[in-house]
């Protein structure tokens, strides 16, 4: 069963914790050990019913599983975006009483993000920033580059891309172009590829 995840010690909404920059307090972690998610919002993913969100994740745990248990990956940050990263950030929060070396970094482009989540999406995302062992805000406030910058430096403090792709001209598609330009290694879902089994 995917979700709902194990009980976890609750703490305050993401919201009222104090969290820093990481100006203000730079990452550190064993890249050698660390991968990052990327994937579409619901919008771009399209699936068209429950089933086929189910057997996408199924495969989205395989690939987290994969890391772990054959990789040795015991980190992993997500964008906390709607869809498929705060889908990757629950399959983690779901794995962490069987694994409980992981460790789950958020990493927000703008404090304030979550103003604009509702119903399911705010639940996974307050799921999720309570399961994270550090919270980061790339940013104050929005900006047009608070993504991008996101995006960059997820990849830059891993060795491992995770993903799921069906549209390559997106915020996706340059993430995971970034990432083999900087010779990480990658595991990416395509949906073009998988039509029969998700559409």
């Amino acid at each position: 069963m995917l979700f709902p995840p194990p009980p976890i010690t609750p703490r305050p909404s993401p919201w009222d914790v104090e969290t820093k920059t990481l100006e203000e307090e730079p990452l550190k972690v064993d890249i050698s050990r660390t991968a990052c998610f990327t994937g579409h919002r619901h919008e771009k993913l399209q699936l068209p019913d429950r089933a086929s969100r189910d057997a996408l994740k199924s495969m989205m745990l395989v690939q987290i599983l994969d890391a772990i248990t054959v990789e040795g990956y015991d980190t992993f940050i997500t964008g906390l975006a709607k869809g498929a990263d705060l889908w990757y950030g629950m399959l983690i929060f779901s794995l962490k009483e069987q694994y409980p070396n992981i460790k789950l970094i958020g990493m927000s482009p703008y404090r304030g993000e979550v103003k604009h989540f509702h119903d399911r999406d705010l639940f996974e995302y307050g799921n999720v920033t309570r399961a994270c062992d550090r919270l980061i805000f790339i940013s104050e406030k929005y900006s047009s580059s608070c993504y991008q910058k996101r995006n960059r430096e997820m990849v830059d403090h891993s060795s491992k891309l995770i993903g799921v792709v069906r549209d390559y001209k997106s915020g996706t598609g340059m993430t995971i172009r970034y990432a083999k330009k900087k010779g990480l290694n990658t595991n990416i879902i395509d949906l073009n590829e998988i039509r029969h089994i998700i559409y």
